[in-house]
């Protein structure tokens, strides 16, 4: 059974974790859309075209073909007892992201035992990661044939470390210091400032901007949780109308403003208005006009992602000429085929790639 909610924080009661449901509802798997929306906006406003490689992945119409799948080892015998460096190498047609096990394994000269962790996946294992009989690889292949791809002899001489000289720096540290505005508010916030502090280098500024006042704000923060002491992130509220271009003139244009490194503008259906989508257009669009203006155009579109709830907004940012997007509802719904067909994919989806946790993508040069 797979039930869609809006707040993580109920996750627990819907899968069961609290008696007396334990018994009752063994087979439940929650699926938190906003969190799962909030997380990707935040990613892909750091790593410019996640969003369209999530897309890629979960769309079945437009992905090509490629999916992720997990499936048994033990359908390529060959494969087994083989370390994670061979097997990498040895999947013609297929690329290994990680491996579904609940077996005691050693990560980084620790002995772990994943058979009682809530995530049992382990993505991009050391080279060293020997795959068991029994164990589960997770990887991206061709639609409709997961067990289709080639298996092929390891390389005599494999490279047990594969680098690119200063890609070990650019995927462990964070840059220091980020400007970063979001545009409108949103139900989840206190969720999405979480995730952006994790992800965020040290000294971060965020410029939140929303038609609600500062109390207002606080008061949604602690109707939802609370806003649990920040590490990188120092906040900073301003209230603005974001379609009005005066009002982004101020934020944007004066000599004061900064440069911002990200921008995130959300969909505000808080006042319950049919026009949320077209206003984060129009905020989109003066944000990327302005910063043009002010010589940014290099990298104008690549650093605002934008949140649109209805695919039938679609047309208004390719009128403005906005490519990076996150069409809410619609990736929630794919999100949810995808557990329905394979409910062993929240292990990758749900618990790494849109969680906070220690696997994410990157996108590097």
């Amino acid at each position: 059974r797979l039930i869609k909610g809006q707040d993580p924080q109920n996750e627990a009661v819907k899968s069961g974790k609290h008696a007396p449901l334990a018994s009752q509802r063994p087979h439940v798997l929650p699926c938190a859309g906003e969190d799962i929306v909030g997380n990707v906006m935040v990613q892909a406003a750091l790593q410019p075209g996640l969003s369209k490689v999530i897309h890629h992945l979960l769309d079945y119409l437009e992905g090509q073909g490629n999916e992720v799948y997990i499936t048994s080892v033990d359908h390529w015998p060959q494969l087994q007892n083989r370390t994670f460096a061979e097997i990498s190498f040895m999947c013609d047609g297929a690329v290994v992201l990680g491996v579904l096990t609940r077996r005691e394994q050693k990560l980084d000269g620790q002995s772990v035992d994943s058979s009682h962790e809530e995530c049992p996946m382990v993505l991009n294992p050391p080279d060293d990661f020997i795959v068991k009989p029994g164990d589960q690889l997770c990887f991206v292949a061709q639609d409709k044939t997961p067990q289709a791809f080639k298996v092929r002899e390891a390389p005599a001489c494999l490279r047990t470390a594969l680098s690119v000289p200063g890609s070990d720096r650019a995927l462990s540290e964070r840059k220091p210091n980020q400007q970063l505005l979001i545009c409108n508010w949103r139900d989840d916030m206190e969720d999405v400032l979480h995730a952006l502090d994790k992800r965020a280098g040290p000294g971060a500024v965020l410029t939140i901007v929303s038609h609600l006042s500062v109390e207002e704000r606080q008061a949604m923060l602690d109707e939802g949780g609370g806003l649990k002491k920040l590490r990188n992130l120092r906040i900073k509220h301003l209230t603005y109308n974001t379609v009005k271009k005066r009002h982004l003139e101020q934020l944007l244009c004066s000599v004061q403003s900064p440069a911002y490194d990200a921008v995130l503008v959300f969909s505000d259906d808080i006042e319950g208005s049919n026009d949320f989508d077209a206003r984060a257009v129009v905020c989109s669009m003066l944000v990327q006009s302005m910063r043009a203006q002010r010589g940014h155009s290099g990298r104008t579109d690549d650093s605002i992602i934008t949140e649109i709830k209805d695919r039938q907004s679609l047309q208004l940012l390719r009128v403005a000429g906005i490519s990076h997007f996150v069409i809410s509802d619609e990736l929630t719904s794919m999100m949810m085929i995808h557990l329905a067909r394979n409910p062993s994919l929240r292990h990758f989806w749900i618990d790494n790639v849109f969680s906070s946790g220690t696997s994410e993508f990157a996108i590097v040069p």
